[in-house]
C-alpha cells in the first residue's frame, strides 16, 4: 500500500488506517477489538450508512459502553476495559503486539467472572459465579492435547 492511500473494511478499520497513515501490527489489533465488540454486544461499536461517517467515528468518535449498544450484554467490566484498549484511537495506546495482548488476557482470564442462571424460589434470576480455568502448560508437543489459547 501507498502513504495517504486507504485500503481495508471501514467497518474494522483503525483510526490511522482510515486517515491513510502508516500501520503496522496494532492496526490489526484495532479490528480484534471491533470483532470483540462485536461478539459480547451483538453489534460494532460505529454504525454509519455512510462509509465517510464511518471512518470519521473511528478517527474521532467516543467508544460507547458495552451496555449503551446492547443493555443485555453482560460484559464484565475487566472486559469491556480489555476490548476499549484494543480500540484505543491512538496505536500507541494499545498493546504493543499481539504478545502483549495474549499476555494480559492469560493473566486475568484464568478467574472471570462470568453470567450464570441461579434458581430462587422456582423464578430464574441473574446472579454471577466465578469460573477457574487452568492455563495452557508451559510448552506443548504435538502428542499432548493442549488448550487453544
Amino acid at each position: 500500500t501507498e502513504v495517504g492511500m486507504v485500503y481495508g473494511t471501514p467497518e474494522y478499520m483503525a483510526p490511522e488506517q482510515a486517515l491513510g497513515q502508516d500501520i503496522d501490527g496494532r492496526a490489526d489489533l484495532y479490528a480484534i477489538g471491533v470483532i470483540a465488540f462485536e461478539l459480547l454486544t451483538g453489534v460494532r461499536p460505529f454504525h454509519a450508512e455512510n462509509k465517510l461517517a464511518l471512518l470519521g467515528m473511528h478517527v474521532h468518535a467516543d467508544l460507547p459502553a458495552m451496555s449503551d449498544k446492547n443493555p443485555n450484554a453482560m460484559v464484565p467490566p475487566m472486559v469491556e476495559r480489555f476490548v476499549a484498549r484494543m480500540l484505543a484511537k491512538k496505536p500507541e495506546e494499545r498493546f504493543a503486539d499481539a504478545k502483549a495482548l495474549r499476555a494480559e488476557a492469560t493473566a486475568w482470564s484464568t478467574s472471570l467472572v462470568v453470567p450464570a442462571a441461579t434458581s430462587h424460589r422456582g423464578s430464574a434470576v441473574a446472579g454471577f459465579t466465578t469460573v477457574k480455568r487452568p492455563g495452557p502448560p508451559e510448552t506443548c508437543s504435538p502428542s499432548m492435547k493442549c488448550p487453544v489459547a
